[in-house]
């Protein structure tokens, strides 16, 4: 990925990458990394969540922007399928031309039809493996199921095989 994109991050890639130790490594892989006002708020407004702690860090170091969305009527529209991070990441992406961090399938899927183009968390992951930000991305996949997250065993395959793993 070239590091001049911008990309707009989801909640559940943000509790990810923190889960597997990676959320520093953004500014590697993107020029900026915003998160919408209300997903920070989803992540952190409760510091017993789980990495609530490491995200807050992340936009006190300038790791993460929170920025508002200005299109809140589109984002209400989109609110009636998706919850409100969810919805509020599409539209802050639209607004600012830019990627989206996302990795829920109905997410994911509005956020194709919007047009815009997609990574997730386990894009993030080989991209840290393959700039050698990390030594292994399967004991990365471990700390996800370890936190009880479910990952089909064909995206682990695929992910292990780009990992070189």
């Amino acid at each position: 990925m070239n590091t001049q994109v911008i990309i707009v991050a989801d909640a559940s890639p943000l509790i990810a990458l923190s889960t597997m130790g990676i959320l520093q490594h953004l500014p590697s892989l993107f020029s900026k990394v915003y998160v919408p006002d209300v997903v920070l708020n989803e992540c952190s407004e409760d510091l017993s969540k789980p990495m609530a702690m490491e995200i807050q860090i992340a936009v006190d170091s300038g790791i993460l922007h929170v920025r508002q969305v200005t299109n809140t009527k589109g984002m209400h529209e989109l609110s009636q399928v998706l919850d409100d991070g969810e919805a509020a990441a599409i539209m802050l992406a639209k607004e600012l031309s830019a990627y989206i961090l996302i990795d829920e399938k109905a997410g994911r899927l509005i956020a194709k039809r919007e047009g815009l183009k997609l990574k997730g968390s386990m894009y993030c992951l080989v991209e840290c493996k393959k700039k050698g930000l990390i030594d292994s991305g399967l004991n990365r996949i471990q700390l996800l199921k370890e936190k009880g997250y479910y990952l089909d065993n064909s995206l682990v395959s695929a992910v292990r095989t780009m990992c070189g793993e």
